[in-house]
């Protein structure tokens, strides 16, 4: 409670109003003091001028700590001053919406950005050790064999795993993808990738799931936690992220209800009893849409809260390529 008191205190004494009280005051201090004419109202003035100094200086150390700020440039030396204007004023206008956005505890990268802001936060998690060296993850996964190609985030992950921590991931993905045999290779091999590096890998169906369950994010320590709500292509051309800096628990809170639910690792389960069926079948040569969704139902009902009624679907599912 300290803490956000004293927060609350430096935004008052930053503000415009406080300004304007402090200059305000700074005018009728030594007025009303002359117009007493006397040696203890001139002391008293004195004694509150000084107070009003020293508020006005923690002002400025906080107006400066708070502000973004840039040196200037001297457009006159540059071969079109007012082309040049135009262009560093949008540029400014930018980095000072993003550092208000960072004041209110996020921010978000432009699809471009997203690999360097991933390395950044997997960088600064591993190099810190006083923080809790621990990432909580879902993938709202559609391809797979994309996922294995980004290898400077297998990369990052194996470092922050060397250096003392875990990674927990959470594949989602939907029962048509797991009932197909080219997915089903795929996405075993990517799990199976994630294990070589010592990442605790687990499996839920998003046709089971509710909508709250069904997000793609990653939770660094008690920290940050990064939300993709339009995940990326392949070279980052698209894709839409937000940065969180606060109520990061929130997330931490989504993933366990997840990967644990009823104190039960209900994630690993499921994902050790897909895996085993359907390396049987991709090993046999006998691909079966059918079996696997009634593998993934079974399972889900013996390790999950029982969920609400349902038949099995029938989607118009390929057999195997």
């Amino acid at each position: 409670m300290e803490k956000r008191d004293n927060g609350s205190a430096l935004r008052i004494l930053g503000s415009r109003e406080a300004s304007a009280v402090i200059s305000i005051a700074g005018l009728l201090i030594p007025l009303l003091a002359w117009l007493e004419k006397s040696t203890a109202s001139a002391q008293i003035a004195i004694a509150c001028l000084a107070v009003l100094v020293l508020l006005q200086a923690a002002r400025f150390e906080w107006s400066k700590r708070r502000e973004l700020r840039f040196q200037r440039p001297v457009v006159s030396e540059m071969s079109d001053p007012g082309f040049f204007e135009k262009i560093s004023s949008e540029i400014e206008r930018q980095l000072r919406e993003r550092a208000d956005d960072l004041v209110d505890g996020y921010l978000r990268p432009l699809a471009g950005e997203i690999p360097v802001t991933y390395q950044l936060l997997y960088r600064t998690l591993t190099e810190d050790n006083g923080a809790s060296k621990r990432v909580l993850a879902t993938d709202l996964t559609k391809n797979p064999e994309l996922l294995l190609t980004r290898r400077e985030y297998l990369a990052a992950n194996r470092r922050l795993i060397e250096s003392g921590g875990s990674v927990d991931r959470v594949f989602i993905c939907t029962l048509d993808d797991l009932a197909t045999e080219s997915f089903s290779r795929d996405i075993l091999s990517l799990i199976e990738k994630h294990r070589s590096i010592g990442v605790n890998v687990g499996l839920a169906v998003r046709d089971f799931l509710p909508a709250i369950l069904a997000l793609d994010y990653v939770v660094f320590g008690n920290a940050a936690a990064i939300v993709e709500e339009e995940q990326a292509n392949s070279e980052y051309t698209t894709g839409r992220s937000t940065l969180y800096f606060k109520r990061v628990d929130k997330w931490a809170r989504l993933f366990g209800d997840l990967w644990r639910p009823n104190e039960t690792p209900a994630a690993t389960a499921l994902l050790g009893t897909y895996a085993a069926a359907a390396s049987v079948m991709h090993q046999n040569g006998n691909w079966d849409p059918t079996q696997c969704l009634i593998v993934l139902q079974g399972a889900y009902d013996a390790v999950s809260t029982p969920p609400s009624p349902r038949d099995l679907p029938s989607p118009g599912i390929r057999r195997g390529s």
